[in-house]
């Protein structure tokens, strides 16, 4: 019999892997799904006070919501919203409508709470790697900067052999095309002549690293998922494996050394992050070095490529309501 309890889904339209998990946690308890889309066209009308949350029809007392999945709910792009003032005002006070919900409901258990997930981590590029580095993880030698001579100096110190980043994911429409901006490798020719052009943006750049394997690895409580991602047999993917349709990669479930897997742990708990996608470099040399936490980096291809279990693993968390 299910349970009275509720676990609430505070996400978009768009997510891929949200049916799988609905599917295994609406088995046990109350699932409900709201997402900003629908709350911004007016197809889910939302109301809370500080004993209930009503959608649509449906009244929820705030104390029987067990647990939240958070998933790129509060910043989702709305779409179908034309870019107006009203629009952009109206997409604003649902974002801090949603904002007040997340506080309110701040002590239940939450994959993640966007506290976490995206006011303090997501695109953070320094702080995740003072924290890793503070873990005696091995990470890139790293600098943001808009000032060419520090760039020219920073390319000297590392072989001039240089990968250029962006500190967030960009995806740009030009016409009727959605183009991706991805890791370049680059030296310090590259750089020459483009002064003015530097000063008017930072630049991530991190040293080279050359890879053997990359690492996907999902953490969901203390359980980790790890994949290997055979990026070096393909050319086009030798230095962004995402340039490439995924699945045309070989994919490869791969346990760490223990001593990484603590580390890892160790990471996301500092970062009181639930779930998390952390991708890693192993080089020839056998070390692994750490690149980023995504804390809602996407898992779903990586179920299908090697049969880890990680939709099940995030849905027991959410049925039990901790870790």
């Amino acid at each position: 019999m299910k349970r009275k309890e509720v676990v609430l889904f505070i996400t978009n339209k768009n997510e891929p892997c949200l049916d799988k998990l609905t599917e295994r946690v609406s088995s046990e308890l109350c699932v409900f799904r709201i997402n900003i889309e629908d709350l911004l066209d007016g197809t889910t009308l939302l109301s809370v006070d500080l004993k209930n949350l009503w959608i649509n029809s449906e009244k929820i007392n705030l104390n029987s919501i067990r647990s939240i999945f958070y998933r790129r709910g509060m910043t989702a792009n709305p779409g179908k919203v034309k870019n107006s003032l009203q629009d952009n005002f109206i997409q604003k006070e649902f974002r801090a409508f949603l904002w007040s919900i997340g506080f309110l409901l701040r002590n239940r258990f939450w994959i993640n709470h966007p506290l976490e997930a995206v006011s303090i981590y997501e695109n953070n590029k320094l702080f995740q790697l003072k924290l890793a580095r503070d873990l005696e993880l091995k990470i890139p030698n790293t600098i943001i900067s808009n000032n060419p001579s520090k760039i020219d100096s920073f390319c000297n110190k590392n072989r001039n052999d240089i990968a250029v980043k962006t500190m967030k994911t960009h995806f740009l429409k030009e016409k009727n095309k959605v183009l991706a901006i991805y890791t370049n490798r680059m030296n310090k020719s590259y750089f020459d002549g483009r002064e003015k052009e530097i000063k008017k943006s930072p630049l991530y750049l991190q040293e080279y690293i050359e890879k053997f394997l990359e690492l996907r690895i999902t953490i969901v409580g203390k359980e980790i998922f790890c994949c290997s991602i055979d990026s070096q047999k393909k050319e086009s993917t030798k230095i962004d494996w995402r340039k490439l349709d995924l699945y045309d990669l070989k994919h490869e479930i791969y346990t760490l050394p223990e001593n990484i897997s603590r580390k890892l742990i160790r990471l996301v708990r500092k970062m009181n992050l639930i779930y998390s996608a952390i991708d890693m470099i192993l080089t020839p040399q056998g070390d692994y070095v750490f690149l980023e936490v995504n804390p809602s980096g996407q898992y779903e291809w990586i179920e299908k490529m090697t049969g880890l279990e990680i939709t099940k693993s995030i849905a027991e968390h959410l049925i039990k309501g901790h870790i």
